[in-house]
């Protein structure tokens, strides 16, 4: 069948941004085609709930408490990744904010927009 060649079947897959909104929707999708998720984001009651909509497709997921920001963060997903699967076959760099790095230059200062641009650009890399 046609749907079986986007099976995400023994495929692993992290998404950061996973506990609410687009990272949330891209999350369950994943799992409802089949693959394990780890699900990443700040506040661990969001990434939760998260998990538990994945366990009602029947997949397997783990929420990661992680910030983006943080090398050592990420660090620590990639390792509770493969301690759990093995493999880390799908990454999805969801994760973004429109911080305050932006607005008129007499409110946005150095240190905002470097905090701006960690979230949204630097975190993926």
């Amino acid at each position: 069948m046609l749907i079986d060649a986007f099976s995400l079947r023994n495929q692993t897959a992290i998404v950061t941004g996973a506990g609410k909104g687009i990272g949330k929707a891209i999350a369950v999708g994943l799992a409802e085609q089949g693959a394990n998720v780890v699900c990443v984001a700040r506040t661990q009651s969001d990434i939760d709930q998260t998990v538990e909509l994945i366990r009602a497709t029947g997949a397997e997921a783990l929420a990661v408490c992680a910030d983006v920001t943080n090398e050592s963060d990420l660090s620590g997903v990639v390792e509770q990744t493969r301690d759990k699967w093995d493999t880390i076959d799908i990454l999805i760099n969801n994760a973004g904010a429109p911080g305050q790095g932006y607005g008129s230059i007499k409110k946005v200062d150095k240190q905002r927009f470097e905090d701006t641009l960690a979230i949204n650009l630097t975190s993926a890399y």
